[in-house]
């Protein structure tokens, strides 16, 4: 299994992945740009601050089920690699939480077996921020700005093989600074679908297609 440092950001085209009832169609590398089922319905903007909990109740391991990875084989580059990722957010202060991005990529529709790769993204700069509520279908969510933050020392013009694995050529060195949703109901927690967003830059439903689950 191969480890490197891994910069996830603004590459995941349906996020934000099969603990808790992911979708091995759904692509995902950043709740930053979460797409895929929608719940639904309407947000309803509330005034700015934090919801109940604030950044405690994120505090922990969150993990993705099998999603579909930017990454591909160098022997089959039509089709995409699979992939889990794993969040784990520590308290800054009742609003900010900071976090370490895991993304494990396999060869198995399943995300089962050893991972052909491991890649971690512990730049200081990640971080999830609450900046108020909303209600979406009746229920109560965060809006939150995440931010995954670059790596460096690896970019190419097209693409990158490491050991098989083909990447896109900006993958190690791209920022994301996103605006979203997160709601958590016991240990599932739900980003938004990035496909419709409000007037302020926010989803205005969740993705009930990816799931991440307490570990």
């Amino acid at each position: 299994m191969n480890t490197t440092k891994l910069l996830s950001a603004a590459l995941m085209a349906a996020a934000l992945s099969a603990c808790g009832g992911g979708s091995d169609s759904t692509t995902e590398s950043n709740p930053a740009s979460s797409a895929g089922n929608p719940s639904g319905g309407t947000t309803t903007t509330n005034p700015v601050g934090t919801s109940a909990a604030g950044a405690d109740k994120y505090v922990g391991t969150w993990v993705s089920g099998c999603a579909d990875s930017v990454a591909v084989a160098a022997s089959a580059p039509t089709v995409a690699l699979k992939q889990t990722v794993a969040y784990s957010f520590a308290k800054i202060s009742d609003a900010k939480a900071s976090l370490v991005q895991v993304t494990n990529i396999y060869a198995s529709t399943g995300c089962t077996g050893a991972a052909l790769a491991t890649h971690t993204n512990a730049a200081s700069s990640n971080a999830l921020v609450i900046d108020g509520t909303a209600t979406v279908d009746g229920s109560s969510v965060d809006k939150v700005t995440i931010t995954i933050g670059a790596i460096g020392g690896l970019s190419a013009g097209g693409t990158i093989n490491l050991n098989g694995i083909v990447y896109p050529g900006n993958y190690f060195m791209v920022t994301s600074t996103t605006k979203n949703l997160a709601k958590i109901g016991g240990n599932a927690l739900n980003f938004g679908n990035t496909a419709a967003l409000d007037a302020q830059g926010y989803p205005t439903a969740l993705n009930s297609g990816l799931t991440y689950t307490k570990q």
